[in-house]
């Protein structure tokens, strides 16, 4: 195999591993109470979806989860208002 073609392969592994290893390190003390690596899934470093573990839920439907924000230090769950396109949810 070439030089080029091993040098490319070593920094592209390199790379996958920084990767993954940011990934696992994100899991930890950046997911809310009671979440770990089985259950938090992280969108960015502020977002993620909690999974929720019912196996009823899980077989029948598929996963289910909830979508956590962290806001002040702070997670919590976000409901999203979901209105027609075109037309502004009401403030409560």
């Amino acid at each position: 195999m070439k030089t080029w073609i091993r040098s490319a392969i070593v920094v592209l592994a390199s790379i996958a591993g920084s990767v993954v290893m940011v990934a696992a390190l994100r899991s930890g003390p950046d997911a809310p109470p009671g979440a770990d690596g089985r259950t938090w899934v992280a969108l960015c470093e502020d977002m993620g979806i909690l999974l929720h573990e019912d196996a009823n839920i899980s077989a029948a439907l598929g996963e289910s989860g909830t979508l956590m924000v962290r806001r002040g230090g702070q997670w919590r769950p976000l409901y999203l208002d979901l209105a027609p396109p075109g037309v502004i949810p009401a403030r409560h």
